[in-house]
């Protein structure tokens, strides 16, 4: 947390709120310009058409997010995004599949069979 300081604080208050998630946005829209940077230099990945657009789309989205929370007496655009920390209760676990649960049935074997017997 920025300062640290804790989440609930930072809750707290809606002014915290705005300038934590407007870092977000700027990060979110630094990352978008990044990626399109990234797609242009990339001879395989110009080819994906789709990909380009898609791109664009959620620069743009996020762009306009960032647009619609700015204002132009605000100078504090200093704040940087502190970094998500994901949190579960679960743990992942790796699971091997059992093929002895699955009962196969050959059918080439008929036809194998069938065949050696008209030939015999």
């Amino acid at each position: 947390m920025p300062d640290g300081r804790s989440a609930l604080d930072i809750l707290r208050k809606r002014e915290e709120r705005r300038h934590i998630g407007k870092a977000h946005l700027r990060r979110a829209v630094m990352g978008h310009e990044e990626s399109l940077r990234i797609h242009g230099l990339c001879r395989h990945l110009r080819k994906l058409e789709v990909l380009q657009d898609i791109l664009q789309a959620s620069h743009k989205r996020s762009l306009a997010k960032f647009n619609d929370n700015d204002r132009e007496d605000e100078f504090t655009d200093y704040l940087e995004a502190p970094d998500i920390v994901s949190k579960t209760e679960h743990n992942a676990e790796m699971e091997t599949p059992t093929s002895t649960k699955v009962k196969v049935t050959d059918f080439f074997r008929r036809l194998v069979c069938g065949l050696l017997i008209s030939t015999v």
